[in-house]
């Protein structure tokens, strides 16, 4: 049978009662806290008993501490002159316990403890989260922008849309925590004028939700990294994921290996966050690099296997007898949102050194709220002084709508957007297409 165990505290730190009462219950059920290093906290085997904890926030504590200090050590003493011994402390947190029968609390005025507490969330827990809202706001912001201004390859590609989400749910999460915090503040500094400590709704409870939902969102990513089919997101995925444990064991490693040095805790915090930000950037600075690397060769490739996208080649509205016929690239993007298809064509003939280009690009609409947002930028593709998209008969293209790009100083250029129900195809030619070759374009690509 094991002597001992770890366990992943889900606590915040202003849950004073819910700390108490889950230590109180672990001692119930035979096991005492013994360190709290971490988040993951230490517990011991004993006899099964009941045992009454207390937490206390002294306020000159903190994480980055290789021991108590002077007078940390003078608190600790006072405390056990009462009868409450010392277990274990976590940043301003410090835990004692006390096996006598109803012992006397070591807080006893409710609007200090509220003080105490709120001293201990303004050094910690609340500017870091007012940092992660701010991170959170600038990952949506960044996504919302690349919405608007690039729709299609926003919509067509999974992870900017599982990116945009995961913030929003982030932003969200850090959020809904500092206003439960100030809600649950607000009334117990209420209750603390006539004299009642008010204790806080379960966080561990709160905690274990949001973490369900986080691990079912992680897996929906992972889930489609590895099913894809796309080795370079899958490697992008794995990549990432990796960085970032290696930066986490390496920063609190750091962290641990100063402790037990016994190196002070201003030295600690500057070390520390030099590995950080050294770490952080020969990780992610190697990871990118591999990425760009990775990228060129996969590139090279990828045509071979995304031929089979090709709906319509050149040679089937040219005329045969060109020497070489050619795709320059194929592009393919498909999310539950739309599928986006871009083909590179040309055919060449040696004798009469005549080269012609054929290049079209299909956005299949799934969702119908996006289609004209697809359509603006699909529009914006000639947008500029010279040129523009002006709208033309449909009839012969079998279209709702149809664009084609003009110009007043060139005229009409053989660049065509074609808007169907759900679907648009934007063809781009060295000719003008005749009848039989708009409706074999139509043909191949309309459906």
């Amino acid at each position: 049978m094991r002597d001992k165990k770890k366990s992943l505290n889900l606590y915040l730190l202003y849950d004073r009662q819910g700390i108490k009462r889950h230590l109180e219950e672990m001692a119930e059920k035979g096991w005492m806290l013994e360190k709290t290093p971490s988040h993951f906290w230490t517990y011991r085997k004993i006899e099964p008993r009941k045992i009454t904890f207390e937490v206390v926030y002294y306020q000159k504590a903190t994480s980055f501490d290789p021991e108590p200090s002077e007078e940390q050590k003078e608190f600790i003493a006072f405390c056990e002159q009462t009868g409450w011994k010392f277990v274990s402390s976590w940043a301003q947190m410090q835990f004692f316990y006390n096996e006598q029968q109803n012992p006397i609390p070591l807080d006893t005025d409710p609007v200090m403890e509220i003080e105490a507490i709120h001293k201990t969330m303004r050094k910690g827990f609340l500017p870091v989260y007012w940092w992660l809202v701010i991170l959170a706001l600038f990952g949506c912001m960044s996504g919302l922008l690349s919405m608007i201004n690039h729709p299609i390859n926003f919509w067509g590609n999974f992870i900017h849309c599982f990116t945009l989400a995961t913030w929003v749910m982030c932003l969200a999460f850090y959020i809904t925590e500092i206003l439960a915090y100030n809600s649950w503040r607000r009334r117990a500094r209420s209750a603390a004028q006539h004299g009642e400590f008010l204790a806080s709704a379960n966080t561990a409870k709160k905690q274990k939700i949001k973490g369900a939902i986080l691990l079912a969102w992680v897996c929906i990513g992972i889930g489609h990294w590895a099913f894809s089919g796309n080795i370079l997101y899958q490697l992008i995925g794995v990549g990432s994921v990796l960085c970032m444990l290696l930066l986490i064991l390496g920063v609190q490693g750091t962290k641990a290996y100063l402790k037990k040095k016994k190196v002070s805790a201003r030295k600690n915090l500057v070390i520390t966050l030099l590995v950080d930000v050294v770490l952080a950037v020969l990780l992610y600075g190697t990871f990118l690099f591999l990425v760009i690397k990775f990228s060129i060769q996969f590139a090279s490739t990828k045509q071979a296997v995304d031929v089979e996208r090709v709906a319509l080649y050149i040679q089937d509205l040219l005329p045969t007898g060109y020497e070489e016929y050619g795709v320059d690239g194929v592009k393919h993007e498909e999310s539950i949102f739309l599928v986006h298809d871009t083909v590179y064509q040309y055919a060449w003939d040696e004798e009469t050194d005549e080269e012609w280009y054929f290049d079209y690009e299909t956005v299949q609409v799934k969702v119908p709220l996006i289609y004209e947002m697809c359509k603006k930028e699909m529009l914006s593709h000639v947008d500029n002084e010279a040129w523009a998209y002006a709208q033309i008969g449909a009839e012969e293209w079998q279209a709702r709508e149809v664009y084609q790009a003009v110009s007043l100083q060139y005229g009409s250029w053989p660049m065509y957007l074609i808007c169907y129900d759900d679907r648009m195809v934007e063809v781009v030619l060295d000719w003008e297409p005749d009848k039989e070759q708009q409706a074999y374009i139509v043909e191949k690509l309309a459906r």
